[in-house]
């Protein structure tokens, strides 16, 4: 939406949208045995972020009727720098670093 549509934004600050101008957080929720029953998983989620760009970049695919795999595909092969912080200490199931596996299957 706010790539296809001039947005004008409402002024008034923290004290009329709370902090950060009322900006949403989304937290994950897991079952409190999670992280020491799959700490691989658990280290994944935990360095996982998103910026309002890149769901923007990837939902503007999605409203235009691409598949949303394709499309989070296709968005991490243009912009794979932040890939490594979120993989950081992540390995495959077989043990291995999950990075450089994640770049093959990406073509990258």
């Amino acid at each position: 939406m706010n790539l296809d549509i001039k947005m004008q934004y409402l002024t008034g600050g923290d004290n009329v949208f709370g902090p950060d101008y009322g900006a949403a957080k989304v937290y994950t929720v897991l079952s409190t045995s999670f992280s020491g029953t799959c700490p691989n998983a658990s280290k994944l989620l935990a360095q996982l972020r998103f910026t309002p760009d890149m769901e923007s970049e990837i939902m503007a695919q999605i409203m235009a009727k691409k598949d949303a795999t394709d499309s989070a595909k296709a968005y991490l092969r243009s912009r794979h720098d932040f890939l490594s912080s979120w993989l950081s200490g992540v390995t495959t199931i077989d043990g291995k670093e999950a990075l450089p596996a994640v770049k093959r299957s990406l073509g990258l």
